[in-house]
């Protein structure tokens, strides 16, 4: 379920991202103005979650493609998973703190 819903995520943000640049077709002033409303506290948090959706659609893929592919992927399904939520962890935590203090400037 949490698969599907990252990828549900993900898409969205690639319509919005396609909304964005297609602002360009109705002038640079108007797309300073839209980008304007996306550099705000709220966006940028909706970035960190992004970066959260990714990691995990794109983990839990690969989890998913060895328990297909591999004859005895299912037999360690609970182990692939925890092993997918510490590399996911041990990727978001540092990138998530990063962007986190770039946009708000904590450190």
């Amino acid at each position: 379920m949490l698969h599907r819903a990252t990828g549900v995520m993900v898409l969205l943000f690639l319509l919005m991202h396609i909304v964005e640049n297609s602002m360009l077709l109705l002038g640079e002033e108007f797309y300073d103005r839209f980008e304007g409303i996306l550099d705000t506290g709220p966006m940028h948090l909706m970035e960190v979650g992004l970066l959260a959706a990714l990691l995990y659609h794109s983990l839990n893929g690969l989890r998913v493609i060895l328990i297909d592919f591999w004859p005895r992927g299912v037999e360690y399904h609970r182990q692939l998973f925890y092993a997918e939520m510490v590399l996911f962890l041990a990727i978001f935590l540092p990138s998530g703190w990063i962007m986190i203090n770039r946009f708000f400037k904590i450190v």
